[in-house]
């Protein structure tokens, strides 16, 4: 069966990202899509982050996606929807306490970020995360980091 992104409601806007690392630990990128309810993308971002493990990438990505979106002319209009295709992330932006140790910093710095938004978190396929993955694969050798925003 295909599996395919799905648009947010009129209120809301998505961001689509994903950690990309070589091996189980080494060199990592991180990238993130960000796009209305009529599929228009918004911002799009790609960067190294050193070197680290796949749910670290994955948490940076996040976090990233989260302060972009925060400084963004967006901030106070709409509902900001995270999307990650790894599940244990969710499961601890909503119970942190759930978190291994490792992870508890950079989860609190996320949700310190979310602390005046409207956000949810939600898991989807890898399979639905393409253009995410994709940015977060060619942010793993960029000397320097992309980001594009839409003239409004």
């Amino acid at each position: 069966c295909k599996v395919s992104w799905v648009k947010p409601f009129a209120n809301s806007l998505k961001f689509s990202v994903d950690g990309a690392v070589e091996g189980g630990f080494g060199r990592a990128g991180v990238g993130g899509i960000l796009r209305n309810s009529n599929n228009k993308t918004l911002i799009l971002f790609s960067k190294s982050v050193g070197c680290c493990d796949a749910t670290s990438a994955e948490l940076f990505a996040l976090k990233e996606a989260v302060q972009v979106f925060r400084n963004s002319i967006w901030t106070r209009s709409f509902t900001l929807i995270l999307e990650t295709d790894c599940l244990a992330c969710v499961e601890w932006f909503y119970k942190p306490h759930l978190a291994p140790t490792v992870f508890k910093d950079i989860i609190s710095e996320c949700l310190r970020e979310c602390t005046f938004l409207r956000w949810e978190i939600i898991v989807i396929l890898r399979a639905a995360n393409a253009t995410a993955d994709k940015l977060a694969k060619s942010g793993i050798a960029r000397a320097r980091p992309l980001f594009w925003e839409a003239m409004t």
